[in-house]
């Protein structure tokens, strides 16, 4: 788990807690493929590998 005041791994600049937090917990939605990949990407370092499988293709 990660201390959610560190700054996010995806490089965005905010905290963990401002970003892709949000994105994990399902309190948002990403509104750009870049943003699903950066909040992917965050999923991967912090271990969230419910998003990763909720967030792959339909297809797959």
């Amino acid at each position: 788990m990660i201390n959610v005041s560190l700054p996010c791994p995806c490089c965005s600049n905010q905290t963990y807690q401002k970003c892709c937090q949000k994105l994990h917990n399902g309190d948002l939605t990403a509104a750009s493929a870049e943003q699903l990949m950066r909040s992917r990407y965050s999923a991967f370092v912090v271990g969230d590998i419910g998003y990763l499988i909720k967030t792959l293709h339909p297809d797959k």
